[in-house]
């Protein structure tokens, strides 16, 4: 008598429908992070890193982590991992849903591999925003959630008997039966990215708003002999309590250092910065427009700090041409070719013809790589100091709270600050 097959009840057999639909939808819904991540990076987190905030001091951090040494793998953006990791993920998961035995199998192999590994990374990135960069980037966050989940149902589905007997037949599973019902998921899907990138493609940047009505603010708020208004003002332009006071803060200023304002003002603001990262960018026409208007109260001092290795030359090129009296032309305008690479020598040239900048003394210095010494020392002489991201802001040793980069605070603090 001829003995019955043994029913495969591993993790990697039979269907479950209802976890393999989560599977699915999780998925999507890792896409729709993803796209709207892409979306407000493009935008340079103008209004915050969801970008639903208003357009009033900037606060968003998420830039900090994307243009982090952790914001890429093997030279490519974690957001373009991302999507290719959900996308896979979508469709793996949409032939669990549809296919059977071996192809079956095969698809729910694959997908805890990925989702294995997809657990692993993002815990790495998680990590790396608690522990090193100490700035949070939500969407990425929000992401490292949904992987989380993914693997909360691959231990259930471990755990689990798969569907067997009459029920096991897709023809009688309304699910299975449906594909249609999956492919119009992934169609809404679609719909909602495409609205999500119309929407804030014809939203308007909140960056030069943000600057002018500061602006305005700070000539209403300062009386005749440049005092600034108090109370509710300091008590929302904090210090980051999470960082000590630099006694030695006046090691970060040299006679040579581009600056604004009062060289021999009793205090001293320095902003720390990186030519590739867009919150630098966002935030430099406000850093200017607190320059001059508080230039006679302070001193603010603008100090590159090499993020990754992609800004070093770029950061040569800006010692450089502080030598040449030109720091601020060549940061401007490495900020305008912004973008997913870094600057090459081609730019550099473009730069140079259009700032009035000698570029062979620039070739040359860059070249023979005249100021990398200087730009790590300084790197790792802020990063001793508890300088980890950028932007940051110190007022005479003490780095301020992100939520304190106004105008507003800056006068505040300014006028406040021992």
């Amino acid at each position: 008598m001829p003995r019955k097959p043994i029913a495969r009840t591993g993790a990697f057999s039979g269907p479950r429908p209802v976890l393999d639909f989560l599977y699915y939808a999780l998925a999507l819904l890792g896409i729709m992070v993803v796209v709207h991540l892409w979306i407000q990076s493009g935008r340079g987190f103008d209004r915050g890193c969801f970008g639903f905030s208003g357009p009033q001091a900037i606060s968003a951090n998420c830039e900090v982590v994307l243009q982090s040494d952790a914001g890429e793998l093997l030279g490519i953006s974690n957001i373009l991992w991302g999507l290719l990791f959900y996308v896979g993920l979508a469709l793996v998961s949409f032939r669990a849903l549809t296919q059977r035995g071996s192809d079956l199998r095969a698809a729910k192999l694959i997908r805890t591999v990925m989702i294995a590994a997809g657990l692993a990374y993002s815990g790495y990135l998680s990590w790396v925003q608690f522990s090193q960069l100490e700035e949070y980037c939500k969407l990425c966050l929000m992401s490292a959630s949904i992987v989380a989940l993914l693997a909360i149902v691959c231990i259930v589905e471990a755990f689990t008997k798969p569907k067997t007997g009459k029920s096991d037949s897709m023809e009688k599973d309304p699910l299975l039966k449906r594909t249609s019902f999956l492919g119009a998921l992934a169609a809404l899907v679609v719909v909602l990215a495409g609205a999500d990138y119309l929407y804030f493609k014809n939203l308007e940047t909140a960056a030069p708003s943000t600057v002018a009505g500061l602006a305005e603010n700070l000539a209403d708020d300062q009386g005749a002999n440049g005092a600034t208004v108090g109370g509710a003002v300091a008590e929302s332009c904090p210090y980051d309590a999470s960082k000590a006071r630099v006694e030695n803060y006046l090691d970060f200023v040299s006679f040579s250092d581009p600056s604004i304002g009062d060289p021999n003002a009793d205090v001293v603001v320095v902003e720390f910065f990186d030519p590739n990262c867009p919150h630098c960018k966002t935030l430099h026409p406000l850093m200017k427009v607190a320059a001059d208007s508080l230039g006679s109260q302070a001193r603010f001092v603008f100090r590159p700090f090499v993020l990754s290795q992609a800004s070093l030359m770029q950061v040569e090129a800006l010692h450089i041409a502080a030598q040449q009296g030109k720091f601020f032309e060549m940061l401007e305008s490495q900020y305008a070719r912004q973008g997913s690479r870094s600057l090459s020598m081609d730019d550099m040239r473009e730069i140079s013809q259009e700032i009035g900048l000698d570029y062979s003394v620039l070739e040359t210095r860059l070249s023979n790589q005249m100021y990398r010494g200087i730009a790590l020392r300084q790197r790792q002489q802020a990063y001793e100091a508890g300088v980890t991201v950028v932007p940051t802001i110190m007022i005479n040793g003490r780095i301020i709270d992100s939520s304190a980069r106004s105008i507003a605070c800056l006068a505040e603090m300014i006028a406040e600050a021992d």
